[in-house]
């Protein structure tokens, strides 16, 4: 027998084989599809959640540093993480406060003198709520200053 011949038989083979294959590549192409498209839906939602406080300050009318810039500039190494926290005395040197981000989390930096007397003076018992708390077991000189005591 001639293998070079279509046979009825073979020819439905062959057909079978390559909807088989074309059907196989429709399905990978499609799982391609979904799985991109639930990782770009994963990332818009991970950005979404990452700036949904970066509004804040715009709401209160307070000047403050973009986050992006800061934060970009500290991931190449070339701002500083102290520098960055700063950037706000730089960018507003004529406002008494500016605002910045950790992260998600906005914080205010007091530019003028006699605003930060007053709110470490008068004003120090409605902040009772600090950022930080550092046991004075671990470090006695900061466990015990005023900005860090629980």
């Amino acid at each position: 027998v001639n293998q070079n011949e279509h046979t009825p038989t073979g020819t439905i083979r062959e057909f079978v084989a390559l909807s088989v294959r074309s059907i196989n590549f429709v399905m990978n192409a499609f799982a391609w599809i979904i799985a991109l498209a639930l990782l770009a839906l994963a990332l818009y939602l991970l950005y979404r959640w990452g700036t949904a406080n970066y509004d804040y300050f715009e709401q209160r009318r307070v000047p403050y540093v973009l986050p992006f810039s800061a934060y970009g500039r500290m991931l190449t190494g070339r701002l500083h993480p102290v520098d960055a926290a700063g950037e706000g005395y730089r960018v507003f040197p004529e406002e008494r406060f500016s605002g910045f981000f950790v992260f998600r989390q906005p914080g205010y930096l007091i530019h003028d003198p006699e605003l930060i007397k007053q709110i470490t003076i008068k004003d120090f018992d409605h902040f009772v709520d600090h950022s930080f708390n550092i046991s004075p077991e671990l470090d006695p000189f900061l466990g015990r200053s005023l900005f860090f005591e629980s």
